[in-house]
């Protein structure tokens, strides 16, 4: 649409802002050339090799002293496994009335075969690996389940954390009223998936209030040299 706008956050995966900016066409010599330099500041970034998330339906819970969300980057390719019944509402109602337990395996150093593996398969391939983790659902039956596959992960490949643009970035390369957010944008806290997404959501919003001088809206972090004596 033709409107025009006083601030824009472009809050994209790599891909999509990616595919904003080569979409975008310069409305005159100067605007073309801080667009070409806006494509090559995101131009850097990349994404991760493809993941599979399995969310099954057991007719089973694991031993209530397990966490609801345990992390497991010891059983490849296993890196996560949510207990969604133990988080989620309508996952809860399910489970309390059938006694089962709704479990979602996020899979991301896949081989084996696991990447190209039909969804119908990718049970049966992580299922040993899974009682590894949780012996105690050896026995337990699968009463549905749904897979997952997405390539849209923000690449964390070494080098590419000096070349990551900031939320004001594009400001410098000419376009002053555009900022950025996601998972793959920087931040000058520690941070890391959503909550990365979140805070520079936050920041960019902050550079647009700040220029307009209207007072920032705070936030929460962590330390960023750990705890304090």
């Amino acid at each position: 649409e033709d409107t025009d706008y006083d601030w824009v956050v472009l809050a994209c995966d790599v891909r999509g802002a990616q595919a904003v900016l080569n979409g975008s066409i310069g409305s005159d010599p100067d605007a073309s050339a801080a667009l070409g330099s806006a494509k090559a500041t995101c131009g850097h970034q990349s994404v991760a090799p493809p993941y599979r998330i399995l969310r099954v339906w057991l007719d089973r819970r694991p031993d209530p002293t397990r966490p609801d969300v345990i992390e497991t980057p010891q059983h490849d390719p296993i890196a996560l496994v949510v207990q969604f019944h133990l988080l989620e509402e309508e996952s809860a109602a399910w489970a309390a009335e059938t006694g089962g337990a709704v479990i979602e395996l996020h899979l991301y150093a896949l081989e084996d075969g696991l990447a190209e593996a039909p969804d119908g398969e990718v049970w049966g391939l992580i299922r040993p690996t899974l009682l590894e983790i949780l012996p105690e659902l050896d026995g337990a039956s699968p009463l549905g389940m749904t897979v997952g596959t997405y390539h849209n992960f923000s690449s964390f490949a070494a080098g590419l954390g000096t070349l990551r643009p900031h939320p004001g970035s594009l400001a410098t390369d000419g376009i002053v009223n555009l900022m950025l957010a996601g998972d793959w944008i920087a931040a000058p806290t520690p941070s890391a998936l959503m909550e990365r997404a979140a805070v520079t959501g936050r920041l960019a919003a902050n550079e647009c209030l700040f220029s307009d001088g209207v007072r920032e809206s705070g936030y929460q972090h962590v330390s960023s040299r750990g705890p304090l004596a």
